[in-house]
C-alpha cells in the first residue's frame, strides 16, 4: 500500500500522477463500506436513486470522474468537500456505486429482452435505435408528462414500467 490511511482524496490525485494505482484501486474494492461519508449516510443500495441520477452516474469516464462524481450526484457535495475526504472511503464508495450500476444493467439484461418477430424485422425495426432519449420521449408520452420529469421518476419505477411496455 502506498498510501496511509488518513489519504485525502486532495493528496491521492496528487500522488496518483506517480505511481499505477492498479493495485491500490482493487484494493480498496475489497474493503467495508464507510457507514459515513462526511455527513453522507452511505446506503445499502441505489434502489432509490432517479433514472437521471442512473444516466449520470453511467457517464463515469475519467479517474476523477470515478472520484468524484457519484458523491457530487447522490450527496450532493461539492469537488472541495470530496477532495478533503478520506481517500480510501470515497474509492470504496465509487466501487459501491459502480457495481449497483453493473447490478442494473445485469437485471436490465436479463428482464428487458424482446424478440423481434418476422414481420418486425422485414419492416427494418433493428436499424432504429433512437436510444435514452427515445426511451425518455416514449415514457413522456405515455404518462404524459415532460422529459425532465421522467428523470426525476425512480430507476426502479422506470425499470417496472419498461418490463410492461
Amino acid at each position: 500500500m502506498i498510501f496511509k490511511e488518513n489519504t485525502d482524496v486532495k493528496m491521492f490525485i496528487g500522488l496518483s500522477q506517480f505511481y499505477d494505482m492498479t493495485a491500490t484501486l482493487e484494493e480498496t474494492a475489497t474493503r467495508e463500506m464507510p457507514k459515513k461519508l462526511g455527513g453522507y449516510d452511505v446506503p445499502q443500495t441505489l434502489d432509490s436513486i432517479t433514472f437521471g441520477m442512473r444516466l449520470d452516474l453511467q457517464d463515469i469516464n475519467t479517474d476523477q470522474d470515478f472520484l468524484v462524481k457519484p458523491l457530487q450526484l447522490l450527496a450532493k457535495f461539492s469537488e472541495d468537500e470530496i477532495l478533503q475526504l478520506n481517500a480510501w472511503d470515497v474509492i470504496r464508495f465509487s466501487h459501491f456505486v459502480v457495481s449497483e450500476l453493473n447490478r442494473f444493467a445485469k437485471r436490465d439484461a436479463d428482464n428487458l429482452k424482446y424478440k423481434f418477430d418476422e414481420e418486425e424485422i422485414k419492416a427494418g425495426i433493428k436499424q432504429i435505435n433512437h436510444g435514452v432519449f427515445g426511451l425518455i420521449d416514449v415514457i413522456a408520452k405515455r404518462m404524459n408528462i415532460s422529459h425532465d420529469q421522467v428523470l426525476d421518476l425512480g430507476q426502479a419505477k422506470v425499470f417496472m414500467m419498461l418490463k410492461i411496455i
